[in-house]
């Protein structure tokens, strides 16, 4: 049994805590509140604009191409790889008119070493 001074000493030794910390009623009006205005505003806006979503047709009005499959992918490869192969190998014009060719990578990584690069910062000798 406990006498009664020791009931005060058990009551003090509990944790108290203030009341003005946290009002949970606000709380659960604020949520059930704002979950309400959740639920209600998509109906309200779709009865206050009802006009909005029939004025829009939705029907596909082009048709798209069809998918172009590769049929032989080593062959696609090989036949991109000779065309590349034919331009870096070759003599052509780029633009006539300016007066801009190409020629071949080799002639021009020879070209390269030879003269250098204009406005390129050169070692230190």
């Amino acid at each position: 049994m406990t006498g009664p001074g020791e009931e005060a000493d058990m009551a003090e030794a509990r944790p108290r805590f203030e009341s003005s910390d946290m009002n949970v009623r606000a709380v659960a009006i604020t949520a059930l509140a704002l979950l309400a205005f959740l639920a209600l505003a998509p109906i309200l806006l779709a009865v206050l604009y009802s006009s909005a979503t029939g004025d829009v047709d939705r029907r596909l009005t082009i048709r798209p191409p069809q998918p172009e499959l590769q049929l032989s992918p080593p062959a696609d490869l090989a036949a991109l790889r000779a065309a590349e192969r034919q331009r870096l190998e070759s003599y052509g014009w780029v633009d006539r008119g300016k007066g801009i060719v190409h020629i071949p990578i080799e002639q021009a990584m020879q070209a390269v070493a030879r003269q250098g690069i204009p406005d390129f910062q050169r070692p230190p000798p």
